[in-house]
């Protein structure tokens, strides 16, 4: 289950100009790192979650009781939660059970402590091949 409540987004982005290099000759960043920082002080970027994307072929769990994983900090890492409207609302009783059945979760998903009515399930995320 970590992988489909923990592990649920990539996270960042990176953004330069088309005519700015360094010295070495490598692009010179507007945004970069992880927290993004930005070199342009009118343009922030607060949720650089990625829970879409060409590489994203797992459904995921997200609005759970589990928090979900940034990116590493150190000793510790960085967490947040999905603030998005997308998704299936999973509901409680028998949606529940009939979501987790159709997504092939029928034995963790119903009785998990970290689901909730409020849990949404995020699927087909493969922007290639969505409609």
């Amino acid at each position: 289950m970590n992988e489909r409540l923990i592990y649920t987004h990539g996270y960042g982005v990176t953004m330069n100009t088309a005519n700015g290099f360094t010295p070495e000759g490598l692009p010179e960043f507007v945004l970069w790192n992880m927290p993004v920082e930005s070199k342009v002080p009118d343009i922030k970027v607060t949720r650089p979650e990625i829970y879409f994307g060409q590489k994203t072929n797992t459904d995921v769990y997200v609005k759970t009781r589990q928090m979900e994983f940034d990116y590493p900090q150190g000793e510790t890492n960085s967490y947040s939660t999905y603030s998005g409207t997308g998704g299936i609302v999973l509901g409680s009783g028998l949606r529940r059970t009939v979501l987790a059945a159709a997504l092939g979760d029928l034995t963790k998903v119903p009785f998990s402590d970290a689901i909730t009515p409020e849990t949404r399930a995020l699927i087909h995320r493969n922007i290639d091949e969505r409609n």
